[in-house]
């Protein structure tokens, strides 16, 4: 539920699978690295993603009363521009929460693994390096990670449009915790270093430049 929403100078974990594209002539691809530039953002989300978000700091505290709330860890180097967003952690564990429509079975996708893998990288990164987070907190050693799943019926999709903001940005939410499922994810080292990384740094290069990568 972080507040800022502009997705401009930096990468993010969601973005990983658009670093990583192989075909940048896409539309897609294309409005996403306008956004990157500063452009004008092209999707708000639709009923299920803002449900989502509405939901997102009560299934957080179901887990752990004493989760933290959307830490970010930003790696601002001559080679790096990236900026990640965690919905929930605790010390040494990392939650990232996805809601599902209730018919559906959750699946982790490509795109949700690579994106739990830059999460990781950058908070190891951060650790490794005495770097702390954008608050100044230290950050600690990730022992942990977990994609949360859960399950939203349509009646708590259409109720979410109408939900006190003050009651859902506190985590204060009815959230059956029998619809809490945990995927834990490994971290995949070489594919960050193999695939990710040289990526990102290329494109990290043509942003700062603010131009369109070769």
């Amino acid at each position: 539920m972080i507040q800022d929403q502009s997705r401009a100078g930096y990468f993010g974990g969601s973005d990983a699978a658009k670093v990583v594209s192989a075909n940048r002539k896409t539309d897609s691809w294309k409005k996403w690295w306008d956004e990157k530039l500063g452009g004008k953002k092209t999707f708000y989300g639709n009923a299920y993603t803002i449900a989502g978000n509405v939901y997102e700091h009560s299934i957080l505290t179901a887990i752990d009363k004493s989760i933290n709330f959307d830490r970010q860890i930003i790696i601002d180097t001559p080679r790096m521009l990236l900026r990640v967003n965690y919905d929930g952690n605790l010390d040494n564990a990392i939650y990232e929460i996805k809601t599902h429509k209730n018919d559906k079975t959750f699946e982790i996708t490509n795109n949700y693994w690579m994106q739990a893998q830059v999460e990781m990288f950058a908070w190891k990164y951060a650790h490794e390096h005495n770097r702390t987070d954008s608050e100044f907190v230290p950050v600690q050693k990730l022992e942990e990670f977990y994609i949360v799943s859960y399950a939203l019926d349509p009646e708590e999709v259409s109720q979410a449009q109408n939900v006190d903001e003050e009651e859902a940005y506190a985590g204060r939410l009815p959230i059956h915790e029998d619809r809490l499922i945990y995927h834990k994810v490994k971290y995949d080292k070489s594919w960050i270093k193999g695939e990710y990384l040289p990526a990102l740094k290329e494109l990290s290069k043509a942003l700062r430049k603010g131009k369109y990568p070769a």
